[in-house]
């Protein structure tokens, strides 16, 4: 092989391996109690202990939860790696967490919503948004969603509280 095509080589492979690296202040920016809580999910998917999640390891976790994943979902879940560590782990998700919008950005994209001015959406209103527009949900995950926020009696639901869970999680509602 001619010096040319190492020399491409060399930089094609340092420009991939910079597409794919974590930014080095992102770990600063997790505190302890958001890391304890990624560990805490990790060990409940390493089924085995061993320090790595494999497909197995998911698909068991998920199996046990009731759900019944396609193997294309679980690779999907997997970004298409067979394992990762605790390090890739919360670089997976700590990231997705990183690039959602900021919680007032989404209030505020609800609000323009709230025809009552009263902090409330329809229900229905907005299933039918979250399952048929932008990224879509399954309905499944919405109705869990709404469950877990509860609606009224006239069928409408805290988008504060929605939006707390959507971005905090259940604990910090």
């Amino acid at each position: 092989m001619s010096s040319r095509k190492r020399i491409e080589r060399k930089q094609l492979a340092s420009q991939a391996s910079r597409v794919n690296r974590v930014p080095s202040n992102f770990f600063t920016a997790l505190d302890q109690s958001q890391i304890r809580l990624f560990k805490e999910a990790f060990n409940i998917i390493d089924q085995d202990r061993n320090g790595i999640i494999t497909r197995d390891d998911l698909r068991g976790t998920l199996s046990s939860l009731g759900q019944k994943p396609t193997f294309e979902e679980i690779d999907d879940m997997m970004e298409g790696k067979p394992s990762f560590n605790f390090t890739s782990f919360l670089s997976m998700f700590g990231l997705r967490m990183a690039n959602t919008d900021p919680e007032d950005i989404i209030l505020r994209a609800f609000s323009c919503l709230d025809d009552g001015g009263d902090g409330k959406l329809s229900a229905k209103m907005l299933r039918e948004l979250l399952t048929t527009m932008g990224q879509r949900m399954k309905y499944s995950d919405v109705t869990q969603l709404f469950d877990d926020v509860g609606a009224d009696q006239d069928g409408n639901l805290d988008y504060v509280k929605l939006v707390r869970l959507l971005k905090n999680g259940a604990n910090d509602q």
